[in-house]
């Protein structure tokens, strides 16, 4: 009798964003296009030491012995895949999201991967941006200061069968800039040698790094687009439909007579988010009772990367809730944005807190502990997402 046999490898799952929809639009052309990047995809695992494991329909599970040849594969899929799609029209590009994990898992008779380890490789890739790459923190801790790309930290997420959230991290877009490659090289270099070459190895060292923090100004959280490539996109006049094909994860619910939008935009301007809502013939969502607050925030849970976990906070959604800038702080002249009357409020207690000045925002945020929650809290920027409600012409 056959005998499960678990073993500590490195996953890479990736399937096509959207792939359900280009097939309803053109199966044909969709599958031919499919097959172009599996040309692409499937040799590049293979020289990386990898192995195909697992394929169904777009997806595709691949396992690998060295985490920093799973992620070495993953950055040439894509940088391929990328070359590739710059030679087609934009309606004809497809993208790739991949997430890689490493973990125990159990391997069948037929050669295919089953486990935790793969469940969670699998929440990466559907975290991931269309053309993206989301890395656990296990497997950070074993590439970085190998790979000459930057690795992002863009929040905790909570997985299935984990007590605590996930740490998630993306691949950068751009390698390293030359003086923090040398410095990396000089450290590899320095190894085995004497004191002397040592001494002027470091100092070389902490130039570079002097150098990086002065010219480093980045914040801690990536985004999946350019705001202001959103903002250069409204100004096309694009549909509804074309619209909330342009973000990455965008959840859908029906309340009474109203459709709900949560819309994963990775941070944008507050005007920026009115005129999206605008284009899509709603509004900043608003809540007028507990059963349509429960519905908003279950709608929040449906899909993951709509909540953002950071030290001891869970930051959710945005919601249409504004206060005016000359309101006494800290709980005077809070409003909805489209002016409709606030009869219903479910503040987090103490909140809103105004704990870090003008907090002017309102968004879904749990308690102090990294859980998600109904309340609501004020906030000045929103890490993920935000939410719209259309109501019924």
């Amino acid at each position: 009798m056959y005998k499960n046999s678990k073993r500590l490898l490195t996953i890479l799952a990736a399937d096509v964003a959207g792939f359900t929809k280009l097939v309803s639009e053109d199966e044909e052309a969709t599958l031919y296009r499919l097959a172009e990047l599996r040309s692409i995809m499937d040799p590049i695992i293979k020289s990386y030491g990898g192995r195909i494991a697992n394929t169904a329909g777009d997806s595709v599970l691949a396992c690998f012995d060295n985490p920093t040849g799973a992620v070495e594969a993953a950055i040439s899929i894509q940088e391929q895949h990328n070359a590739n799609n710059a030679q087609l029209r934009t309606s004809d590009r497809m993208r790739y999201r991949i997430g890689i994990n490493i973990g125990e898992v159990v391997q069948q008779p037929n050669g295919d991967l089953l486990g935790h380890g793969v469940n969670v490789a699998s929440r990466l890739e559907m975290i991931s941006e269309p053309g993206g790459i989301c890395l656990a923190e296990n497997v950070i801790e074993q590439v970085k200061g190998s790979l000459d790309y930057r690795f992002t930290k863009i929040g905790e997420h909570f997985v299935k069968n984990l007590d605590q959230p996930l740490k998630v991290y993306k691949v950068g877009e751009a390698t390293l800039p030359t003086y923090e490659k040398a410095a990396r090289r000089l450290q590899a270099w320095v190894r085995g040698q004497y004191f002397l070459p040592l001494l002027f190895a470091v100092v070389l060292i902490s130039i570079g790094f002097s150098a990086f923090v002065l010219l480093s100004n980045k914040s801690d959280e990536a985004k999946s687009f350019d705001p202001e490539y959103l903002e250069d996109f409204l100004t096309l006049d694009p549909s509804p439909e074309e619209l909330l094909e342009f973000f990455d994860l965008v959840t859908v619910g029906k309340y009474k007579d109203s459709t709900y939008y949560v819309i994963r935009t990775w941070g944008a301007e507050f005007e920026i988010l009115e005129k999206v809502s605008e284009a899509l013939g709603g509004h900043l969502v608003t809540i007028t009772d507990r059963e349509e607050n429960d519905f908003v925030y279950q709608l929040t849970l449906e899909d993951d990367g709509h909540w953002a976990f950071e030290g001891n906070l869970a930051l959710g959604p945005l919601i249409g809730l504004v206060q005016d800038p000359e309101g006494a702080e800290p709980d005077g002249g809070w409003g909805w944005a489209n002016n409709e009357p606030m009869n219903f409020s479910n503040w987090k207690r103490g909140s809103p807190d105004n704990s870090s000045g003008n907090q002017d925002f309102g968004n879904f945020q749990g308690p102090n502990v990294p859980k998600s929650s109904p309340l609501w809290n004020d906030t000045t920027i929103w890490k993920r997402s935000f939410i719209v409600e259309v109501p019924k012409p």
